[in-house]
């Protein structure tokens, strides 16, 4: 196969999507993160469902560095500067709120691979996949961007799982 399929259902997807979307993102829970996501917004649900679904890649870094305890024996622990990142693929849906014009109610989830590197050693940081989902508001704009605050669940190693998340995204037609 010249293409691999991963590109075939992306341009299908681009097909029946209403257009592209980027959101930069903070999110505080006992450190501080930085995001993003870029997607396919604006999927159309089954006859009966309100509302409308996104698919897209999100990504976090821990930019500033974090200390982290490591037990190595029942009596010697290492403490090392940890950056985390993760990444992976998630979806979310929008639903109106018919009482507050340009409201919606947002709630998202996805999986996505987490690493850490260990400044100035060469000891690799925990790793592996783990899941993530949120609950939130979305205020949308008369133009094409719109704001999204709300609460995250992402269990990452030495993190705290519970964040409060804030972001701004824009859909590119």
């Amino acid at each position: 196969m010249r293409y691999p399929v991963w590109i075939l259902i992306l341009a299908a997807g681009a097909a029946c999507a209403q257009g592209l979307f980027v959101e930069p993102r903070l999110s505080i829970g006992s450190d501080l993160q930085a995001g993003g996501r870029a997607g396919l917004a604006g999927f159309t649900p089954p006859a009966g469902i309100r509302g409308t679904w996104s698919a897209f890649v999100d990504g976090e870094i821990r930019p500033l560095p974090e200390a982290v305890r490591v037990r190595i024996s029942p009596t010697l622990t290492h403490q090392y500067r940890e950056t985390r990142y993760d990444i992976g693929p998630g979806v979310a849906w929008a639903l109106p709120l018919d009482e507050w014009e340009n409201w919606f109610l947002v709630t998202g989830a996805g999986i996505a691979y987490t690493a850490g590197s260990y400044a100035g050693t060469a000891r690799e940081a925990q790793s592996g996949l783990t899941g993530w989902g949120g609950l939130g508001v979305r205020y949308a704009t008369d133009g094409n961007y719109y704001w999204e605050g709300g609460v995250e669940c992402r269990p990452l190693p030495h993190i705290a799982p519970f964040r409060l998340l804030i972001q701004m995204g824009w859909v590119l037609k």
